[in-house]
């Protein structure tokens, strides 16, 4: 069985390979011509092709691994029932789920590499593309108001709402120090006690002091001026450089931390919940694809139809695909539960091919 297992591993590690390499390529280089007037017009001219199609390329390689699984696994049965092997195979008693069972090892370690891309290299892209702010990237700039201009930055932080000035109010360098913000403090109903309007905010040892603040007490409808003022609101530094970013350019464990504390975040607690859910359950998509490929192979081994069976698998995976865009935009607008819109798309069509493979199994 082993000598068996090292030979589908070969067979199907080096179509994936090749496919997977040629897909990435083509679909990158498609990318980049779309985008080549506008990034050779920039300051780095040609130069910037290069470098953008260098930091495209961890965020096309993950759209493409699910889909490039399921295509070499099909390539890989198909090739086996061509030549005679795959009918030798279930003569010696190897079942549907023990072929499945052949493909995990190059899988998981597929599956992983998927979720590093995710969680390390995608989200390093992503927020260099928005930095560059090429082919429609951007800072994040989140609506909001607040006088001179500039963009503004809305958080929660606990029950309180602070407003923080993109352009000059958030240090790159040092998240212990902020500039110009306004933090509105609220009771546990929602209502506002008092606003705080501050030139500048220093964090020492877990505690914020406000300097040059004007305070407006709402009960007592009183204005009031400090040099400085200690603030007991627990608003992380940690926190400040991932605020403004959305959870698709965070790796797991900061979007993990905006979902352990609800009270923060500059986007609803649902879409942090919606991206960690969706984080993990990517990569899992590739194991789903072998489950559809291996009884798809199944029908092409005993009705033929090698092609048919290919452009079959190939409908499927974009079902997939625009069905997993579909439940994830609607989890971020908040209609579908977090763990539903990143888990129905990966569980259905794992469960549609373990219906085929029962099917098919038992006839």
């Amino acid at each position: 069985m082993s000598v068996l297992l090292g030979y589908m591993s070969r067979l199907f590690a080096a179509r994936f390979a090749l496919i997977f390499g040629g897909l990435v390529m083509l679909v990158l280089l498609l990318d980049v011509m779309a985008q080549s007037n506008e990034i050779i017009a920039g300051e780095e001219g040609v130069m910037g092709l290069w470098r953008y199609g260098g930091l495209r390329l961890p965020l096309i390689a993950s759209r493409l691994i699910p889909f490039s699984v399921l295509i070499a696994a099909l390539l890989t049965l198909i090739y086996l029932s061509r030549h005679g092997e795959l009918v030798v195979m279930t003569g010696a008693g190897v079942s549907q789920f023990k072929l499945i069972a052949m493909f995990l090892p190059v899988v998981l370690i597929i599956a992983g590499g998927h979720f590093w891309i995710d969680d390390r290299a995608g989200p390093a892209s992503i927020r260099a593309l928005d930095a560059w702010g090429v082919a429609g990237y951007a800072p994040a700039r989140p609506s909001g108001g607040g006088g001179g201009g500039g963009t503004v930055l809305w958080v929660r932080a606990g029950n309180d709402i602070i407003r923080l000035r993109q352009d000059g109010g958030i240090d790159a360098d040092d998240h212990n120090r902020l500039g110009a913000l306004s933090i509105f403090s609220r009771d546990a109903a929602g209502n506002l006690i008092e606003r705080l309007d501050a030139a500048s905010a220093v964090n020492d040892s877990g505690v914020w002091t406000l300097y040059d603040v004007t305070r407006f007490d709402v009960a007592a409808n009183r204005l009031s001026q400090a040099a400085e003022m200690a603030w007991p609101g627990d608003l992380l530094p940690s926190q400040i450089s991932t605020l403004s970013s959305h959870p698709r350019a965070l790796p797991l464990s900061a979007v993990w931390r905006f979902v352990r504390a609800p009270g923060y975040g500059s986007r609803p607690h649902y879409v942090y919940k919606t991206w960690l859910n969706r984080k993990l359950a990517a990569p899992l998509a590739s194991l789903m694809m072998i489950l559809i490929a291996v009884p798809l192979t199944q029908r092409f081994q005993r009705h033929g139809g090698a092609a048919a069976t290919l452009a079959l698998g190939v409908a499927i995976g974009f079902c997939f695909f625009v069905f997993d865009g579909f439940t994830l935009a609607v989890g971020e607008s908040g209609l579908l539960p977090p763990w539903i819109a990143a888990w129905a798309p990966t569980l259905v069509f794992s469960a549609i091919g373990a219906g085929l493979g029962f099917h098919w199994e038992r006839r």
